[in-house]
């Protein structure tokens, strides 16, 4: 089942939605906006995990990208990735040589916000 954030469709989830996710939700799709979705998991020990993807195309096919686990990795740094596996994209398809989220350059944008 996919759920959506109490905002509705297209939103984003805030940390207090994520952290108010119970174990009844294991298995569940969540999204998160633009391609992004995170899938919940449970522990062993009742912990709970949100292991965030990102889907784009490539070459007309359809591929993912897993930008990180919640809560192990900050929201905002899984949201980065996204946005920098988007951008890299972008660039590939437009027929840029150098990958921007592969290999950073003097003055990259994307290097800083990284956590690599």
């Amino acid at each position: 089942m996919t759920r959506y954030p109490k905002q509705g469709k297209g939103r984003k989830w805030t940390i207090k939605e994520l952290a108010a996710i119970d174990a009844t939700w294991r298995g569940d799709t969540i999204s998160d906006g633009h391609g992004l979705s995170g899938e919940v998991r449970v522990a062993s020990d009742g912990a709970i995990t949100i292991r965030f993807k990102y889907a784009y195309k490539s070459e007309g096919k359809g591929s993912w990208h897993q930008c990180g686990t919640w809560p192990v990795r900050a929201l905002e740094a899984i949201r980065a990735e996204r946005e920098a596996r988007s951008l890299g994209a972008s660039w590939r398809a437009a027929g840029c040589v150098v990958c921007p989220i592969d290999r950073h350059s003097e003055g990259c944008m994307l290097r800083d916000r990284l956590a690599h």
